[in-house]
């Protein structure tokens, strides 16, 4: 290697870096963002987190990417994705509130949600709706509190 070489490789390095830098300074700002407009005076708004499809985003990496990862599932849990429970949100309320099992269930068993607030059920199923079937939701916390 001359001399020459040596600084365009700590270039380069540096330049991957610093991308790497803005890339999680971004994905924070981002965060922050979504966190302060859900936030009034310090506390969460239940209004904005059962509407808010970023708050119903932060919900679904919570507690469902686990299983459902990007809305295709695996080979031991069901897609999302054309998944006929996402055309009626009171179906998938209670799936997500009560669970599911059975020859209805493309693979694996859906675990009961009791710990979820109706607010986060309904902010859930606003991003997985409009997420993984491009559907509107109008399901709200009290809908979901009449499900319980």
């Amino acid at each position: 290697m001359t001399s020459k070489e040596k600084p365009t490789a700590s270039i380069t390095n540096t330049s991957a870096g610093r991308r790497k830098q803005c890339a999680v300074i971004t994905a924070r700002l981002t965060a922050a963002l979504t966190l302060a407009t859900l936030c009034s005076c310090g506390q969460r708004s239940n209004n904005d987190l059962g509407d808010g499809i970023a708050a119903g985003a932060e919900i679904f990496a919570e507690y469902c990417i686990r299983c459902h990862a990007n809305g295709t599932g695996d080979e031991l849990n069901p897609p999302l994705i054309g998944s006929p429970a996402l055309q009626d949100e009171t179906r998938l309320a209670r799936i997500i509130l009560h669970g599911q099992a059975g020859e209805s269930v493309v693979r694996g068993i859906m675990p009961a949600m009791p710990e979820m607030s109706d607010e986060e059920i309904a902010a859930v199923i606003a991003y997985i709706r409009s997420r993984f079937a491009d559907l509107p939701s109008a399901i709200t916390p009290g809908d979901i509190a009449a499900l319980r």
